[in-house]
């Protein structure tokens, strides 16, 4: 505190100096002499304080003087405009009061007019409502006679009926109705009452006494529009029955035109529209069961029964079966398939005409994709056509499903939300029908083609459905119990190969055995087995290899039922080997696994083929053993081999080589040990001497040696003419009996220059006199070269 205080005083003082020195330099212009009195302290500071005080006020006097005199007459000129003005304003202030006032007076105005408005509005809207419900209200109690006679007297197809039945149903509904409208009163003072700001509710239209009076004519009338509703109802769907009926045009021009109708019975009368339901579920599924009957009747006529016989569709088919074909007179067809099949003097092949070549079936599978119409049977009776099964069932279904396309769409605009309803009763006895027959078929059925086509032929149908987005509970239903009926089929008719397959011997298939005295090369030319494989085989990849160009696979998890009823039905039937084909890792029908969805068909299919491929090589290798040599064995395998390979050439299948590849290894391992046969018959010694002294050629036996030259130089062309002729004979196939021939010579010629170099090693360079008679390499080649021109 005391130190604020020392503070405080130094401020004071240096403030004081301060003003000193100011006050200081401004006398010092003024008086020295008073500057020398305060120096030498002589001056009188408190006399000195009243001079200056007198001398101020004689100066403000002074200025004050001065002032008057100056200013007087600006003052009292400013003081009279300043009166005038106070004056100005207190007139404009009176005005602006009465202003004031005015404007209250019309604020008042304005807000009663506001209520007389709002009032106003209110009865406006009042009265507008009021009108619309009094003409709502006799709009649908007045029943006009023109509604009237239509109803009663028009016909049921005009424009007019179906106009006054649903403006009939449309007053009827009003005049039913539970309450009324409602309603404001105001009044059109300046204040609304309580009592007219309150709600006033009309009574409801069966309440009033118009209302009850209209309401019995109007149910006379709904009864009367109802009965001849059904009556016209009933008349077209009888019309569908009628033979030669455009059941198209009756259902667009009778029946989707007045749809209205319909919905109008659903709404005025359930139990009537239950019955017009029921009828035409009636009649059209009568109609197209009977329509499908009777096609099914005609293309029976039509089926060219490729295969009808069960052992006719085996490959190892044994000779007593053929031959108890051939003595059956009655069926010419069987009787060229013996004759066919049966061994001749020349070959032992079948010819391209049996039921395993696929020809011109496989165009069925373009029709499909073209979305051709089903066969004309009357057409087709008139130029006596025969078709296979698979083109008369894709027939069934392409109909089917163009049906089930126009029905579908005909159903869900018609019967609305009960049309699919509708849809699968009118379908359901059809459907059966269908898959009756089909079942009936595949208990005679054994033509393994035909299945796979008919398989193909079932998924792309149901693509063309899912095309025209047709989707339903029964289509999906339909085509995959058509799968459970033709894979089993299809899986154990190849079951059925595989077992012939695996017993069947030379003895069952006609060859002579190994205790025959005869060495004929006829039994070494292709056996009619390889040639059926073969075709099996091609025709079974062919289709595969037209769903790869066309369609894509086919996902095995479409082939499965989620319906554990119809899973249980097809698994089930006769035909109960479905499960190796569905299921091959597994003894029931659970549901698949990842691993199994993945496989698709051509890969079980693939599998299949695998497992007749085993087994027609092991047959093969089989029949071999009733040969003692070991030559025969291998010409009788190239022979086979090569007419394999021959057939998937020609078919265009080697694409799938794990099919054909087995093969061409087998006939080139075949082809070389042939090779090696045939030059040891022709050049034992010769190739023996090589194979000895190859590998120690530092010794030669002389004798042998010039022998092994002079002999050689004398008859290595008889030998060449000998393999040439020894080839043609044993192959028949000019083509491998060339390829062949190629290798022998070839082989001869890779011999003899490996004789003439252990010669050369022998003698160190020095070669003896009598090889002089060696044959030159030039002379060995012309020599080939001409028998190869030659063939």
């Amino acid at each position: 505190m005391a130190v604020t205080n020392m503070s405080s005083s130094s401020d004071q003082q240096q403030q004081l100096s301060s003003d000193l020195t100011k006050f200081l330099s401004s006398l010092a212009s003024c008086d020295p002499n008073l500057i020398a009195q305060l120096t030498d302290g002589s001056l009188d500071l408190t006399s000195y304080q009243t001079v200056v005080e007198a001398e101020l006020a004689e100066l403000e006097a002074e200025q004050i003087r001065i002032h008057r005199n100056v200013i007087r007459e600006d003052v009292s000129t400013l003081a009279s405009e300043l009166d005038m003005c106070e004056s100005i304003l207190e007139s404009l202030q009176e005005t602006l009061l009465g202003f004031s006032a005015d404007l209250d007076g019309l604020s008042g105005d304005i807000q009663s007019l506001q209520r007389q408005s709002l009032a106003m509005s209110l009865q406006l809207e009042n009265r507008k409502e009021a009108d619309k419900s009094l003409t709502t209200f006799l709009q649908n109690v007045v029943i006009p006679p023109q509604m009237a006679n239509a109803i009663i007297y028009d016909d049921v197809d005009d424009a007019t009926f179906v106009a006054c039945v649903l403006d009939l149903e449309r007053k009827y509904e009003y005049v039913n109705m539970n309450n009324g409208g409602e309603e404001k009163n105001v009044d059109s003072g300046d204040s609304v009452s309580e009592k007219d700001s309150s709600l006033f509710v009309p009574p409801p239209p069966n309440q009033t006494v118009a209302g009850r009076e209209v309401k019995g004519h109007l149910e006379k009338l709904r009864l009367k529009a109802i009965d001849r509703t059904r009556n016209f109802f009933l008349k077209k769907i009888a019309d569908l029955r009628k033979p030669k009926t455009n059941v198209r045009m009756i259902q667009v021009n009778s029946l989707l035109k007045f749809a209205p109708l319909i919905d109008f019975l659903r709404d005025a009368a359930p139990d009537i529209y239950q019955e017009v339901k029921d009828v035409y579920v009636e009649s059209m599924g009568k109609m197209i069961h009977l329509l499908f009957r009777v096609y099914l009747a005609q293309l029976n006529r039509l089926d060219e029964k490729v295969v009808n016989r069960f052992n006719a569709q085996l490959i190892a088919v044994s000779e007593n079966v053929l031959r108890s074909y051939g003595s059956n007179n009655a069926n010419d067809t069987w009787t060229s398939v013996y004759n066919s099949l049966s061994p001749s003097p020349k070959t032992n092949s079948a010819p391209t005409s049996d039921s395993f070549h696929l020809g011109d079936r496989a165009c069925v599978l373009d029709l499909c994709d073209k979305r051709a119409k089903p066969i004309l049977v009357h057409l087709a009776l008139s130029k006596d056509q025969k078709f296979p099964y698979e083109q008369l069932f894709r027939s069934i279904v392409m109909h089917l499903i163009d049906s089930q396309t126009n029905e579908y769409v005909f159903c869900l605009k018609f019967f609305k939300d009960q049309g699919r309803d509708v849809f699968r009763k009118i379908f359901n006895r059809t459907v059966n029908l269908i898959l009756e027959t089909t079942e009936n078929y595949l208990f005679n059925c054994y033509d393994s083609i035909g299945l796979l086509l008919m398989i193909q032929i079932n998924h792309a149908h149901r693509t063309i459905l899912k095309e025209r987005r047709v989707k339903d509970e029964s289509i999906d239903s339909f085509f995959d119990r058509i799968n459970h009926l033709l894979w089993p089929r299809f899986q154990e008719l190849f079951d059925s190969q595989l077992k012939c397959l695996r017993g069947a011997n030379g003895k069952r298939l006609g060859l002579v055995s190994a205790s025959s005295k005869s060495t004929s090369a006829i039994e070494l030319h292709s056996h009619y087995v390889a040639r059926r494989y073969a075709e099996f085989t091609s025709s079974i990849l062919l289709v595969l290899q037209h769903k790869r160009q066309h369609r894509g696979e086919w996902n095995i998890s479409r082939l499965r039922k989620n319906d554990e009823e119809a899973t249980k039905m097809a698994f089930n039937s006769p035909f109960s080997n479905a499960k190796k084909v569905l299921f091959p890792n597994s003894d029931s029908s659970e549901h698949l696994d990842t691993k199994e969805k993945a496989m698709t068909v051509e890969n079980i299919i693939l599998e299949n083929l695998f497992s007749i491929q085993n087994e027609t090589i092991e047959l093969l290798h089989r029949i071999t053993e009733g040969y003692g040599e070991n030559k025969r064995k291998t010409i009788f395998l190239i022979n086979n081999l090569d007419q394999i390979l021959g057939i998937f050439e020609e078919r265009r299948v080697f694409s799938f080589k794990q099919i054909c590849g087995p093969f061409e290894e087998l006939l080139t391992r075949q082809r070389e040990l042939f090779v090696e046969e045939e030059l040891v018959d022709v050049y034992s010694k010769l190739i023996g001497f090589v194979k000895q002294n190859e590998v120690n050629s530092q010794s030669l036996n002389s004798t042998l040696v010039e022998s092994l030259v002079r002999d050689f130089a004398l008859n290595w062309q008889k030998g060449i003419e000998q393999i040439n002729k020894n080839v043609l004979s044993y192959f028949s196939n000019f083509r491998n009996g060339l390829e062949i021939l190629k290798q022998v010579l070839t082989q001869l010629l890779l011999y003899y220059t490996r004789f003439q170099d252990i010669l050369r090693k022998g003698y160190r360079g020095r070669l003896p006199d009598f090889c002089k008679h060696l044959v030159t390499t030039t002379q060995i080649l012309t020599e080939i070269k001409k028998y190869a021109l030659s063939i």
